[in-house]
């Protein structure tokens, strides 16, 4: 299951590269017309779950992929999570009052060049915030946009853990 961005959505060169490895669902999201993180989980993850083996999701879509491991217990990537800041509104907050039983792991990939979810605040998040099992990676070329190869590089590296 994959979640795109704000205002973006899934390209088809990276859609290709998902499905080397196995069925790929990403829905269409407006986020702008969402109220919150639950009615996305409740529109998009709900019905389609029990056929998800993993999460995957970038900026906004990470925010939400990293809320469906935590209710799902799905193990989860995650390019510049949204963790710390948004034009919606969906903030740090909504991390800390997670269950977190997740016990799959979380890899989570940030570029240091980010100027849009930034770098420095997203690592305060997930020191303070997000629970283990987790890896951190940081990418110190990587700016807010995932290149296709860092993409690719990481679903591969991130595939090889999971099951």
């Amino acid at each position: 299951l994959y979640f795109h961005g704000l205002d973006s959505f899934l390209s088809e060169e990276k859609k290709l590269i998902l499905q080397r490895f196995g069925k790929v669902t990403s829905p269409l999201i407006d986020y702008r017309q969402v109220a919150n993180i639950n009615k996305v989980i409740e529109l998009y993850a709900e019905n389609a779950i029990a056929d998800i083996n993993l999460v995957i999701g970038s900026s906004m879509g990470g925010l939400v992929a990293y809320h469906v491991s935590e209710k799902y217990n799905k193990p989860c990537l995650l390019f510049n999570p949204a963790f710390c800041h948004n034009s919606l509104g969906w903030v740090e907050e909504s991390i800390v009052s997670l269950n977190q039983n997740r016990t799959s792991m979380a890899h989570i990939v940030l570029g240091k060049k980010d100027d849009i979810i930034m770098y420095e605040d997203n690592v305060k998040i997930n020191e303070r915030n997000i629970h283990e099992p987790k890896t951190v990676i940081t990418e110190d070329d990587m700016a807010h946009k995932i290149p296709v190869k860092l993409f690719e590089k990481y679903v591969e590296k991130f595939l090889a853990f999971v099951p």
